[in-house]
């Protein structure tokens, strides 16, 4: 079950634009800035590229109507980015492991110019980490 707050806490982090949180069933467990009906379609989908690196970086990362290429794709850890660096945007997916039942449970985070990767990427990872994982 997730913990009430998660989606409190994904809204004081200002580097995310759009955020999600989704089980390993893609339930939503909290988001920001995420109208999860209108793309109810894509969500399913996110948990799909950790099957692979080459899965990833082929398929890229569709989310809120956008698609992303994918530049890094590591075992728990994906990102990429779309456009330029100036009005582009960049998408990060983080996955972590629930204790109870070994289970997967992902975060998502789109963020634009003047946040980039290299904060950004890093900001989800301890947020999933620290916030999501700590209470699973």
């Amino acid at each position: 079950m997730a913990d009430s707050t998660w989606s409190d806490d994904l809204q004081e982090v200002k580097e995310f634009e759009h955020a999600l949180v989704i089980d390993h069933d893609a339930k939503v467990l909290a988001s920001k800035n995420v109208d999860t009906s209108k793309f109810a379609a894509e969500i399913p989908n996110l948990p799909k590229l950790f099957a692979s690196r080459d899965t990833a970086v082929r398929a890229g990362v569709d989310f809120l109507g956008e698609h992303y290429d994918v530049h890094r794709a590591y075992e728990d850890l994906i990102y990429g980015r779309r456009g330029d660096s100036a009005t582009g945007a960049g998408v990060a997916l983080c996955r972590v492991k629930r204790k109870s039942d070994g289970n997967f449970v992902y975060s998502i985070a789109v963020f634009k110019f003047p946040v980039i990767s290299a904060n950004a990427v890093p900001r989800l990872r301890d947020f999933t980490t620290e916030k999501v994982a700590s209470t699973l």
